[in-house]
């Protein structure tokens, strides 16, 4: 009966986790708490959200001040940060894991009586913007601003992670300090069930009550260690009760975000090389550090093992700059580019069962609908504003508004959701997902795997219709959207690519017409007013020139031989009898008999050739001699009747 009740209230409850992703509308939603620090600001959003609900996480927003220190903490839920400015160092406690940044102890103090112990402590991890840092599940970490800028970063907490031994609320432990509390709508619920659950009979009242009042005088602070009394804790670390009672922090008002004056001390490598390298070159000593370190991290990509053996938990990589334009996964010129952070590029994100996406959409970017096949995911809005529409599997749009900086959206798995960036300004969002491995199908993939017959039947299109829905629209997921105030900037777009082969443009050149008077034997209507000639030239084509009527005669040239086609364009027309030379040769102009066809210019409108013997002019090689004038036809005849010398020595006795 007892194992029949439990298996029923299993199922109820998760029947209960499953109805809550059963939404008919979604919100886009910011912080509803805030704590104010000494050094810095936390958000946190309500967990008892619909949305927050049905994905089974929280978040938190941070903003550390320069020189700000985030205290010590952990948390059973894994978490996911993401960096939206700044940069800083962060450390890990990892268990188990040696200290290996230590400081050589100095020979003598300054009084020169004793010895003085060196630091230790583990690694120490840098970061900047746009990188994604996964913290495991129950390990301590702290962070520092060494910037010049606040420091702002996301958080997420997987609450419904598989680490996560206890309920779904969210819960940070603080090491030390005096922390407020993050989520104050989970501590109001649970201190209900406290008063609940301590509803003690009227004689056992005064007891319990004087255990309380002991307890409440302990917990003086909110972090871990304000729990114990102070003569444990000097028991404990073998220390006097003063420090004891510091580490406690009974009334520390700074909460858990304080100020270091003078900068944070701490033992790094990278630190000491930047402070021997200032006098020659500080930007760029860093900078080229920064790119090593960027290349080491590339090298050690690989694919997933499993033999642990490739990476121990003590020097684990648990940072990635999904952000870098760089290495994007996709990328459109004109729509944006995308990166994901997955298991198979950061192996943590395996025992985190998370990963993270960055998006970045420029102006009218498009990007196309798509669903998560595996996972839930949250959309943060970093910067600019856009659209964003999310569709449920009745067809209905849960949400379909404009979102801006600071907001979140929620999107449950196999909803289908597309993102639009404004007019004003692009969209630059990051999505976190609860699969480390999530996998992501496009709607316009999808149709183009599908059959034509099978989309015919099913959307009761043409053949016209199915193949211009498949080919006509073939591209990426990321797109832009065109309007008419956008052609010319396009156009002139297109003309850019056009210049990058290898070949120069033809650029069509209007030239005078070779007859400039017309015979009575020929008609206008076969005479072409101009004749154009097309010359290889470095100028690009405009849409203008493209677009207007062709002339009604273009002669290309298929080799480059320009001055041989412009004497033959520019030579005047001289006066000439029409005198017959019977006796010219009739090869009289040897070089254009023996020329190549392959090199001469090609008339696009042509007619019969007639080109006997006694009419040897270059020009028979373009068009036709028995539509010419009378006269041209004289001076052709006269000028084949010059014999052109074939040596020097025949030059010479001819000189008349």
């Amino acid at each position: 009966m007892l194992l029949f009740a439990s298996a029923c209230l299993a199922t109820r409850s998760e029947f209960d986790r499953l109805n809550q992703c059963q939404l008919d509308n979604i919100n886009a939603l910011e912080p509803d708490h805030r704590v104010e620090s000494e050094a810095g600001l936390t958000e946190t959003w309500n967990p008892n959200n619909p949305e927050l609900k049905c994905a089974g996480v929280s978040l938190i927003r941070r903003t550390i001040d320069p020189n700000g220190l985030h205290l010590p903490s952990f948390s059973p839920s894994p978490q996911l940060i993401f960096i939206i400015q700044g940069k800083g160092v962060l450390g890990l406690s990892l268990p188990g894991c040696p200290e290996t940044y230590e400081e050589p102890r100095s020979s003598q103090s300054r009084q020169g009586s004793r010895q003085q112990q060196g630091d230790s402590h583990q690694k120490i991890r840098r970061f900047r913007k746009g990188d994604i840092i996964a913290i495991p599940s129950g390990i301590p970490y702290w962070t520092y601003n060494h910037g010049d800028e606040p420091l702002v970063a996301i958080s997420l907490l997987d609450t419904s992670n598989i680490a996560n031994q206890l309920d779904s609320t969210p819960r940070v432990f603080y090491l030390g300090g005096n922390p407020e509390t993050e989520f104050p709508e989970t501590q109001e619920e649970q201190q209900g069930r406290h008063r609940q659950k301590h509803s003690y009979p009227v004689g056992r009242r005064s007891g319990h009550h004087q255990q309380e009042e002991e307890s409440e005088e302990q917990n003086e602070g909110n972090s871990v260690l304000s729990g114990f009394s102070s003569e444990f804790l000097a028991q404990t670390f073998n220390t006097e009760e003063d420090t004891a009672k510091r580490l406690r922090s009974p009334r520390d008002e700074r909460s858990q975000i304080v100020r270091v004056e003078g900068g944070l001390r701490i033992i790094n490598p990278k630190g000491k090389e930047e402070e021997e390298e200032k006098e020659q070159s500080h930007s760029h000593s860093h900078r080229e550090e920064e790119e090593e370190e960027e290349e080491d991290e590339e090298k050690q990509r690989s694919e997933e093992r499993k033999n642990g053996l490739e990476e121990t938990i003590c020097s684990a990589k648990i940072r990635e700059n999904i952000a870098d334009a760089a290495g994007a996964d996709l990328y459109n010129p004109r729509a944006g580019r995308i990166r994901t952070a997955n298991s198979l590029t950061l192996p943590v994100l395996r025992y985190l069962r998370l990963s993270a996406e960055y998006v970045r959409l420029y102006r009218n970017g498009i990007y196309a609908p798509h669903w998560n096949i595996n996972a839930n995911s949250l959309l943060y809005v970093i910067r600019g504003e856009g659209r964003v529409r999310i569709v449920n599997f009745q067809g209905d749009a849960v949400f379909d508004n404009k979102v801006r900086k600071g907001q979140l959206v929620v999107v449950p798995q196999n909803f289908v959701v597309a993102e639009q960036a404004g007019e004003e300004e692009g969209l630059e969002y990051v999505v976190f997902k609860t699969n480390d491995r999530a996998a992501v199908s496009h709607v316009q993939q999808v149709l183009r795997a599908t059959p034509a017959e099978v989309l015919a039947n099913a959307f009761g299109l043409r053949q016209r219709q199915v193949t211009e829905l498949k080919l006509s629209g073939n591209r990426g997921p990321l797109s832009q959207r065109e309007n008419i105030s956008d052609l010319e900037s396009e156009s002139k777009s297109e003309s850019e690519f056009l210049i990058l082969g290898p070949s120069l443009p033809r650029t069509p050149i209007s030239v005078p017409s070779l007859e400039p008077e017309l015979s009575p034997s020929l008609s206008p209507s076969s005479t072409p007013e101009s004749e154009s000639v097309s010359v290889p030239g470095p100028s690009r084509p405009s849409v203008l020139q493209e677009s207007a009527p062709p002339a009604p005669t273009l002669v290309y040239q298929r080799r480059s031989k320009p001055d041989l086609l412009q004497k033959q364009i520019q030579s005047p027309e001289p006066e000439v009898s029409t005198e017959n030379d019977s006796s010219s040769d009739d090869c009289a102009i040897s070089d254009t008999c023996d020329t190549n066809p392959v090199d001469l210019p090609i008339a696009l409108r042509k007619d019969k050739r007639s080109c006997p013997s006694l009419y040897r002019h270059p020009i028979s090689q373009y068009v036709s001699t028995k539509h010419l004038s009378t006269q041209y036809q004289s001076f052709i005849a006269a000028v084949d009747s010059v014999k052109i010398p074939s040596s020097v020595e025949e030059a010479l006795q001819n000189r008349n």
